[in-house]
């Protein structure tokens, strides 16, 4: 036991110091998930894991890949899969880049399946609305009798980002064309308000609720009552790992659907509980969040 871990973490660092090296024999398949949405200035976690079948996993050496302009590294963790709970080794040759290698010394005999090896956390640096791609390669894999395993392809994922840039708009006091910032325009003014617009989900979906369309009208409960959920799920999801966020993204995506069309059956019959344009503003306020869910 103690000579083929030996052997493992030898060959796990000459990997890294050589760039790795040629792998044969069974094949494993190395992947990344991604939530579906992501908010600027805000962390994003990234799950890793390897798909190796029947062949226990000893050791990986991995490349991770990430446009330097859009994100940046903030932490690495083990994966939830207890033998590679572990921190791997993590170094930065150069901005975009990340090495991740690890070996677990736990047994011989697991894991198997899809192991989870590492949890990965950006920093979103990107201030406006964008789709990142973060890629994978894979450098080597071992099993736990220190035999190479033929990796597949990496697969690495995209990541809808929800900018904040904010929007201004201007109010004309009078007819003169100068612009002030004050609380307190004197004659002959103009006031300048700057709002920031809604970047989440659950912002998009209360204010639509509340715009000029639907002044004055109530919104029934059966629309409404599909608003909220969907907005309680995207943002559980933004918390939540990235299996759990798939499938909780996947229920707002149907929650939002059905409001959709229960807005637009609101503004039909012989006594319409809603106007055409209201209505019509859910519906698109809807398809606006399903749009960013990205599942």
């Amino acid at each position: 036991m103690r000579s083929r871990l030996t052997t493992l973490g030898m060959l796990l660092t000459l990997g890294i110091a050589l760039g790795g090296l040629p792998a044969e024999g069974r094949a494993a398949q190395a992947m990344l998930s991604c939530p579906g949405m992501a908010q600027a200035r805000q962390p994003l976690t990234v799950e890793m894991t390897i798909a190796a079948g029947t062949t226990p996993l000893g050791a990986y050496s991995i490349v991770v890949g990430h446009d330097p302009a859009v994100l940046t590294l903030a932490s690495v963790a083990g994966g939830t899969t207890t033998e590679f709970s572990g921190t791997p080794t993590t170094s930065t040759p150069m901005p975009g880049r990340a090495n991740l290698a690890a070996y677990q010394s736990a047994s011989l005999t697991s894991p198997t399946g899809v192991v989870s090896v590492a949890m990965i956390t950006f920093n979103v640096t990107a201030s406006t609305s964008t789709t990142t791609d973060i890629a994978l390669t894979v450098k080597d894999l071992y099993d736990t009798n220190a035999m190479p395993i033929l990796p597949s392809a990496g697969t690495g994922c995209s990541v809808s980002l929800s900018g904040t840039t904010p929007t201004t708009t201007t109010t004309p006091a009078t007819a003169s064309s100068t612009t002030t910032a004050s609380t307190a325009p004197l004659p002959g003014r103009t006031t300048t308000t700057t709002t920031p617009p809604c970047t989440s989900a659950r912002c998009t979906l209360e204010a639509v609720q509340s715009n000029a369309a639907c002044a004055g009208q109530t919104i029934p409960a059966s629309v409404a009552n599909n608003f909220s959920p969907a907005a309680n799920l995207v943002d559980q999801a933004a918390t939540s790992s990235a299996k759990r966020a798939r499938s909780l993204l996947k229920k707002a995506k149907r929650t939002l659907k059905e409001a959709g069309a229960k807005a637009i059956r609101a503004t039909k019959g012989k006594t319409p509980k809603l106007s055409s344009d209201c209505g019509a503003a859910l519906k698109d306020a809807a398809n606006g969040v399903l749009a960013g869910l990205g599942v």
